[in-house]
């Protein structure tokens, strides 16, 4: 996640949210019925991904880095580049 910008972090982490949704829409439809906690099981992995998706934003945000590049550099050489 790292290497991602802010950007690419907050479109993928709307992708997981759209996919997670979806499977509950097409459970509902399949079934007329909310999933169960059991029944969102498979979709653990992409929950516990959305969920560190959701907290590294978080920090880069805290860190004033969401408008830059997520753990990069960049703005901070693109400033000293301006200052001279």
């Amino acid at each position: 996640m790292a290497q991602m910008d802010y950007k690419m972090l907050s479109r993928e982490k709307k992708f997981v949210k759209d996919e997670l949704k979806n499977y509950d829409t097409e459970f509902k439809k399949l079934f007329n019925r909310e999933p169960s906690r059991d029944e969102k099981e498979p979709m653990r992995p992409l929950y516990v991904y959305y969920k560190r998706l959701k907290q590294y934003l978080s920090k880069v945000e805290k860190e004033g880095g969401g408008s830059g590049k997520a753990g990069s550099k960049e703005s901070t050489t693109t400033s000293s580049i301006d200052a001279n």
